[in-house]
Formats: C-alpha cells, sequence, structure tokens
C-alpha cells in the first residue's frame, strides 16, 4: 500500500489521541486503539485497510523516526526550516556511515511533531528504553509517599478511585525499592529522561509566547538573501502583520515557504517599478529546499 500524506497523518493523530485516551500500555496499543486508527484511515481511502497495514506502517514509521532523531541530534548539527544544516563535509561524512539518513540531506521528515508525540514521548531510544510518561508519574509517587491516605483516595484518580490508588501503591513500592540499592544503568537512564522531560515543560511554556514576527524576520533574512533589498524588504514588510508572520512560520515544508515568498515577488513585478528585476528573479531556483540562490549554469 502506498500511503498518502493525509492517510499518514490520519493514523498518527489517531494514536496519538488513543494514547492520551490511556489505550496504550507498556508500549503497546490496546485492540479498541488499532480499531479506532484503521477507521480514520479507512475514510481517506477507496480501497479496503486492514488494521495489520496499519501496525505495518507505524513499524516503518517508528524506524524512520529513529533514523530523523538521531540526525538532528548530532552535535553541531542545528535545523533550519525543518531541515538539518552543518558543515558540508561533517553532514557527508555523516551519511557516508549512516546511508539510510541521506534521504533527509534535503528535506524533513514529514509531520515531525506527530512523530515526536507517538514515539519520543513514550519511548527512549537506546536498549534501556523507558517511559517519560512513567518517569513523570514518578515524581508524583515522592509526594504521593508523604500524603495522607484521605488526599490519596481524593487526589490521585477522581474518576477511578480504586484504580488509582493501585497505581499510587505501585508507583510509590517501585520508589522505595530503588532507595534501596546503588544506582544502576538503567536509573540513571531514569534520571536523565526526568531532566528531558522538564525540559519539554519549559519549551512547550515557550512556544505559548512564540514570537511568530520576530521568527519569520529572521528566518526570511537567513533563507532569502538572494532577493536583495529592493526585493526582500517589501515582504518584510508583510511580517509586519502578524497573521502574515505565523501563516509563514508555520507553513510545513521550506518548499511551501518559498512559494509563498514567489507569490509576493510575482505580485511585485507587476509594478513597473520591479520590472527591471524580473531577470534576476528568473534565475533563482526556486526547486530546492535549501537558501535560495541562483540556478547554476
Amino acid at each position: 500500500m502506498v500511503w498518502s500524506d493525509r492517510q499518514l497523518e490520519a493514523l498518527l493523530r489517531a494514536l496519538c489521541f488513543q494514547a492520551s485516551e490511556g489505550n496504550r500500555a507498556d508500549g503497546r496499543f490496546k485492540p479498541q486503539a488499532w480499531s479506532y486508527a484503521q477507521k480514520k484511515v479507512q475514510e481517506l481511502s477507496s480501497r479496503p485497510i486492514t488494521i495489520e497495514q496499519c501496525k505495518g506502517k507505524v513499524d516503518t514509521c517508528k524506524k524512520e523516526w529513529q533514523i530523523w532523531a538521531q540526525l538532528r541530534q548530532q552535535s553541531g548539527f542545528s535545523v533550519v526550516d525543518g531541515v538539518v544544516v552543518t558543515d558540508k563535509g561533517a553532514l557527508a561524512e555523516y551519511f557516508v556511515a549512516h546511508p539510510k539518513a541521506e534521504r533527509y540531506r534535503d528535506f524533513a521528515l514529514p509531520f515531525e511533531d506527530l512523530h515526536w508525540e507517538l514515539f519520543e514521548g513514550y519511548y527512549a531510544t537506546g536498549e534501556a528504553a523507558s517511559s517519560i510518561d512513567r518517569l513523570l508519574a514518578s515524581q508524583v509517587a515522592d509526594s504521593i509517599e508523604n500524603s495522607e491516605p484521605q488526599s490519596l483516595s481524593t487526589d490521585i484518580d477522581s474518576g477511578n478511585k480504586s484504580q488509582g490508588r493501585k497505581r499510587a501503591a505501585t508507583i510509590a513500592a517501585e520508589r522505595r525499592e530503588k532507595r534501596t540499592r546503588n544506582l544502576t544503568a538503567e536509573d540513571r537512564m531514569g534520571m536523565r529522561l526526568d531532566d528531558i522531560a522538564r525540559q519539554i515543560g519549559e519549551l512547550a511554556t515557550a512556544l505559548k509566547t512564540r514570537d511568530y514576527q520576530q521568527e519569520a524576520l529572521e528566518r526570511f533574512q537567513m533563507e532569502n538573501s538572494a532577493l536583495g533589498i529592493r526585493l526582500g524588504m517589501p515582504v518584510l514588510e508583510s511580517f509586519m502583520v502578524e497573521l502574515n508572520a505565523k501563516f509563514w512560520v508555520n507553513l510545513k515544508t521550506p518548499q511551501l515557504q518559498k512559494a509563498w515568498v514567489k507569490q509576493r515577488i510575482d505580485a511585485l513585478l507587476k509594478d513597473e517599478a520591479y520590472s527591471d528585476l524580473r531577470e534576476s528573479v528568473e534565475a533563482l531556483d526556486w526547486s530546492s529546499s535549501g537558501k535560495l540562490s541562483r540556478r547554476r549554469a
């Protein structure tokens, strides 16, 4: 089966939703979760879609996520407009050592945020895989152990008190057991994941106050300097309208962002004041995913 972008997005969103609903345990989705996901994908397909096909696609997505995540987390590598950039020599060496990653030389993993939520939000990479959700819950266990019995029955799970108390007791027991022995490699991994979870929380807070106009100005100047001042300035001025800046920043791919800019430039060229720049604009390569530059001869 060849998956369309809409079908892939539907699959990932459905499973993320099911995970948030508690229909995943120990890294495995419950049957009702797969049924829900299959129905969402089927709504977008004219051919029958099976649960096994959905499971197979998720396995593939997990492998692709691991390749992408490892690439973008390399020291000295950064992500600009969804594409990993660094020194060309370092990038070439990495692709030689990791040939499967070369497919992401010029474009990003699609639906990166959903991949992160589905895999990185639950799985840790490496052999000592551990749930961030579980580690965050273990932080709550410290306060549970020091709480009054009455608060346990009311605070942990108001919708289902017996399950809440059972979960709290299990977590507390695990924490007590850990305190009775020396830290193992897995414990150290758990501490590291606690730190990652904290950083994720800080990032989420920062995103709520995201300055789209400033981000649009900085990214546009970095990626589209080839336009020059006369053509670039009118586009930059359009970012003074917050809605324009937010729309442009949230376009999913660099190609879409370039298409938006090209549309603005084409409108400018209809003005006689800019007609002398038409040849310069036509000489630019609008098809690549990297920085805007002149076409190669």
